[in-house]
């Protein structure tokens, strides 16, 4: 999504739902909910489609919403709940919005492997209420960071049940496009007068279709070589 000669003007819709995520982010801090790093959400085509946008969104995480891994996953209260199977990245340093390639790579940290819950409900229509509401999160599981910085490759996989539901093989080597999806959300976040910053976890979007789940589920997630997670949802 990055273009030679910049980004397109943006969308007030967006516009206007960055700044209600903002204040709403705002508000858990100040009610003592750390803020812990972003989400990157609506990265294909087709999701963009389906609100008319033109460029991928973002969410924020915060301390709360960082489940333990091994423990059960509460799906109480949701209307529609699924996952997404992502790659996670923590940040050594900040990212300046207009930062080329190298410099982001040199600013990621270690990876790992994530698992992001939403609940996608109502079904998104315009762009302005899904940002202001957290673009559907309500939580994420993510695996042991791992010192390296570069695969030749991954092989991302979901099993449901025992039985493998999605697999993708990523033949490019990481981080790669995860450089851009850091280039587009410190765009977007620049027009709110905010950053990426050092320390912060970005978990970097979608590696195959979401997958419904419900009570009593158990899923097995994957990124080889870089993790596994296993869920129980209740």
């Amino acid at each position: 999504m990055i273009r030679a000669d910049g980004p397109p003007p943006l969308d007030p819709r967006i516009e206007r739902g960055l700044w209600a995520q903002l204040k709403y982010l705002g508000q858990k801090e100040l009610a003592g909910d750390r803020h812990v790093g972003w989400k990157a959400a609506f990265r294909t085509q087709g999701a963009m489609d389906v609100v008319g946008i033109d460029r991928p969104l973002l969410g924020f995480i915060t301390e709360s919403g960082v489940l333990t891994p091994g423990e059960p996953v509460a799906l109480a209260g949701l209307t529609a709940p699924e996952i997404d199977l992502e790659i996670a990245v923590r940040l050594a340093t900040d990212i300046s919005p207009g930062s080329d390639a190298a410099a982001v790579r040199a600013a990621m940290g270690p990876l790992t492997v994530a698992v992001e819950l939403n609940d996608y409900a109502p079904l998104p229509v315009d762009p302005e209420p899904v940002l202001a509401t957290n673009v559907y999160h309500r939580g994420v599981i993510l695996g042991p960071l791992d010192g390296r910085r570069t695969w030749p490759s991954c092989v991302a996989t979901v099993e449901l049940n025992g039985e493998q539901v999605h697999r993708h093989d990523h033949p490019g080597e990481l981080p790669g496009e995860l450089v851009e999806v850091l280039q587009e959300m410190s765009e977007l976040l620049v027009t709110c007068g905010a950053k990426l910053r050092a320390g912060e976890v970005i978990i970097t979007g979608g590696l195959v279709a979401p997958v419904k789940v419900a009570a009593g589920d158990s899923v097995r997630a994957s990124v080889d070589p870089i993790g596994t997670l296993e869920l129980a949802f209740v």
